[in-house]
């Protein structure tokens, strides 16, 4: 069989029976015995799937001192967690066929995907959003403003996939470089909106291979369509048991009290604030 594989070196150990090798293709580790010369940690080998300890050439070495077990060549393959043995590298993959997925429901559709600029002149004009300010232009926080100006031109369905920057954000899931999906789909009603919705999750779910049965943080999830539709006002009431007449701070805090949750006391009278915590 062709020497076509190529392999990285992870661990060599000398035994009583030979040197005993660990070899990692992409992700996937194996443990063999190598014939020949020993190996050395870090090296590059094309090797036969059927035989690599066999038959095996170097292609390449790490320079003295370069080969550091927790550097670049190793943690893509290692797992993400200890409790999500699920590799870096596999983490990659899988948002390549989600990316896929939702491109070819908008393409299906007859959306164009457009590159929106990075860098432009002006930031936007909400309060709660700051912007990465770059000598004379700013990154942008959403591809929302140039998709307007699109519609404005005459396109009826587009959409970016695209990076954007917010400067600041930053949590457990909210990091200041992120990726966003943006589409407009002009005289378009609400309800084919929500479909595009249904269909691009499902799609992704479809090409990861996986039920629309999911488990989020210890709750079970089903995403298949339809999903529910309910005014906002009906949502609260079902999950907290508070009758909200309106969205005014008292009426807000009334409904995250019955759900356990905590307030800022700096932020009690702000309702902008109060409303995205109870969403």
């Amino acid at each position: 069989m062709a020497i076509d594989t190529l392999a990285r070196i992870i661990d060599a150990q000398s035994t009583s029976e030979g040197c005993k090798v660990t070899y990692a293709v992409e992700d996937q580790q194996t443990r063999c015995f190598w014939r020949g010369d020993s190996p050395k940690l870090g090296e590059i080998y094309l090797i036969s799937p059927e035989s690599p300890g066999e038959k095996a050439l170097r292609v390449s070495s790490p320079s003295p001192g370069c080969w550091k077990p927790n550097g670049d060549a190793l943690r893509w393959r290692k797992p993400i967690s200890p409790e999500n043995k699920i590799t870096r590298m596999e983490v990659l993959r899988r948002r390549q066929k989600i990316r896929c997925a939702l491109r070819k429901t908008l393409d299906d559709e007859g959306f164009l995907e457009v590159d929106v600029p990075l860098l432009v002149h002006g930031a936007p004009p909400e309060i709660s959003i700051d912007s990465f300010k770059i000598e004379d232009r700013y990154l942008i926080t959403s591809s929302e403003y140039q998709l307007r100006r699109l519609a404005v031109g005459g396109f009826t369905r587009t959409y970016s996939l695209t990076k954007n920057f917010r400067q600041g954000d930053n949590s457990a899931v909210r990091n200041p470089e992120f990726t966003m999906l943006e589409w407009g789909r002009i005289g378009g009603t609400m309800k084919e909106i929500e479909c595009d919705t249904e269909k691009m999750v499902a799609n992704a779910l479809e090409s990861l291979k996986r039920s629309v049965k999911i488990s989020y943080r210890g709750n079970e999830l089903n995403l298949s369509a339809p999903w529910d539709r309910i005014p906002v006002l009906e949502a609260i009431e079902r999950f907290t048991g508070i009758a909200m007449k309106d969205f005014e701070a008292a009426s807000c805090r009334r409904a995250i009290q019955a759900a356990g949750l905590e307030i800022n006391p700096d932020w009690a009278e702000n309702r902008g604030f109060l409303f995205s915590l109870l969403m």
